[in-house]
């Protein structure tokens, strides 16, 4: 249950650390700890009408191609793509700070200084797919409901309708692992067709 996102940025280590703490303090995140040398800064979230609270980590290197920072947000429980809204809350108060305002740099760059090195850089899982079958799942569901003659079939369908559609959803916005019980559930109830749901929560929860 959570998200994670890296961007690569022009900017000087130095200058995107420092923005990165301060765009922490935009988004009304509570910095937990900060680790200059090895290019880490803890958070969290509080809590909310979608989740009970998220761990927010920071991780930023600097090499040839410039400053790479990686977001991360994981729900304590289940989060309702409210990790997936971090990562954008993020990210847009990091890129404003970058953009010209107001940032204080907390140290200048030292001739022969070190900094952390990013690690590889990996390719964002492509959630068009299991978001599709998902989709076309819970399509052909809320079908069955709507020509379904016996009411109590009728409801079944509608409701895994709705739990395949926002499982879709969920993994849309980088809810893997929520997304991928939700389709997991209608799936199951919906075999042979919700063979698809099955499909779709086995890629999701795999990115997760």
């Amino acid at each position: 249950m959570g998200a994670e996102e890296w961007r690569l940025y022009s900017q000087h280590y130095d200058v995107v650390f420092a923005a990165a703490q301060v765009a922490l303090t935009d988004c009304k995140f509570k910095t937990k700890s900060v680790d200059y040398q090895g290019g880490r800064i803890n958070a969290s979230a509080g809590m909310s009408m979608a989740s009970y609270g998220e761990s927010l980590i920071v991780t930023m290197g600097m090499d040839e191609r410039g400053t790479r920072v990686t977001f991360s947000s994981s729900a304590y429980t289940m989060d309702w793509g409210k990790s997936g809204k971090n990562v954008d809350r993020f990210f847009s108060a990091l890129e404003d700070r970058l953009a010209g305002q107001s940032v204080p740099v907390q140290a200048a760059p030292h001739p022969g200084q070190s900094y952390p090195q990013p690690e590889s850089y990996p390719t964002e899982p492509s959630v068009n797919v299991p978001v599709a079958l998902a989709m076309t799942n819970g399509g052909i569901a809320l079908l069955m409901a709507l020509v379904m003659d016996i009411e109590i079939l009728r409801m079944v369908f509608l409701f895994t309708a709705i739990l395949l559609i926002i499982g879709g959803a969920l993994i849309g916005s980088r809810s893997y692992r929520a997304g991928a019980v939700l389709c997991g559930i209608g799936g199951v109830i919906t075999i042979p067709i919700g063979i698809l749901g099955i499909i779709a929560a086995s890629k999701a929860w795999n990115y997760a």
